[in-house]
C-alpha cells in the first residue's frame, strides 16, 4: 500500500511517526507527566515484542516510543493499547503533553508538581486536544528553582519559588529548538488554582493574537512582553 502524504500525516496527528528508513514507525505512547505503574510499563513492554521491533525510547516530553512498528500493526497495537488504558498521540499544533519534575517527592520540590501537572494535563491536553493553536504550545512544572526540567524553555514554565500560600512563578515565551529563548517572568508569585487559570488566559490570547506556525516566543517578541504581560494579568 502507497502512503500517501495525506495518510501520514493523519498518523503523525495520532502519534505514529513514519522512521528514517521510510518502512516502519515510532508510536508515541502518552503518560501524565512521566508518572507510569508497574502494569503499564508491562504493557508498554508487550506491545514493544507482540507489534514493535522489541525496543521503546523515551522522549524528553516524558513520553514512551515504540519502535519499529510496521504499517499493518498499527491498528492492532492500537486495539492492544486501548485495552491496557494507553493512548497514542502528543503531536500537531495544539498543547502537547504536560512534563514535571518529581518536585512532590524531591527535597528540593516546593510544591506538589506531579498533581499540578495531572491538573494540567486533564484541561488543557484533553480538554483542549480539539483546539488548533498557531502551533505547539508546551508546559513544563518545575518544583524548585533548581530548574531541573528547565521550565521556562517551554511556551509555559512554572517554578517552585517558596512554600508560602503563592509558591509559584510563571515564565511564558520560552522556546528550544532550532533557535532558543528564555521565557519572561510574569510579574508576582501565584497559587496552583491562579496558575491553572494563566494557562487558559494565555491560550486565549495566542490564538487571538498568534499568527500562523507562529511560537508564543515569537509572538510576545513581535507584540512585546511589557504589553503581552499587561493584557495577560489584567485578565486574571
Amino acid at each position: 500500500m502507497a502512503l500517501t502524504p495525506e495518510i501520514l500525516s493523519e498518523l503523525k496527528g495520532r502519534g505514529f511517526l513514519q522512521n528514517r528508513n521510510g518502512e516502519t514507525f515510532s508510536a508515541r505512547l502518552l503518560t501524565v507527566n512521566g508518572i507510569v505503574s508497574s502494569e503499564t510499563l508491562e504493557a508498554v513492554a508487550e506491545a514493544a515484542r507482540r507489534f514493535g521491533n522489541g525496543k521503546t525510547g523515551l522522549t524528553s516530553r516524558m513520553t514512551f516510543e515504540i519502535w519499529g512498528i510496521k504499517y499493518e500493526n498499527i491498528e492492532p497495537l492500537t486495539a492492544f493499547l486501548a485495552k491496557h488504558g494507553l493512548e497514542t498521540g502528543g503531536t500537531g499544533p495544539k498543547v502537547r503533553p504536560v512534563t514535571a519534575c518529581k518536585g512532590t517527592v524531591c527535597q528540593h520540590g516546593l510544591y506538589d508538581t506531579v498533581e499540578f501537572a495531572a491538573r494540567l494535563h486533564e484541561i488543557y491536553y484533553k480538554g483542549w486536544r480539539d483546539v488548533k493553536l498557531p502551533h505547539k504550545f508546551k508546559i513544563g512544572c518545575g518544583g524548585c528553582p533548581n530548574n531541573c526540567i528547565k521550565p521556562a524553555l517551554n511556551d509555559m514554565g512554572f517554578v517552585g519559588m517558596s512554600k508560602g500560600e503563592r509558591p509559584i512563578a510563571c515564565f511564558i515565551g520560552g522556546r528550544y529548538g532550532k533557535s532558543w529563548r528564555q521565557g519572561d517572568r510574569l510579574e508576582g508569585l501565584y497559587t496552583e488554582d491562579e496558575a491553572i487559570k494563566l494557562v487558559k488566559i494565555v491560550l486565549e490570547y495566542y490564538i487571538a493574537n498568534g499568527q500562523p506556525k507562529e511560537r508564543l516566543a515569537s509572538m510576545v517578541e513581535r507584540i512585546g512582553f511589557e504589553k503581552v504581560q499587561a493584557d495577560i494579568l489584567a485578565k486574571l
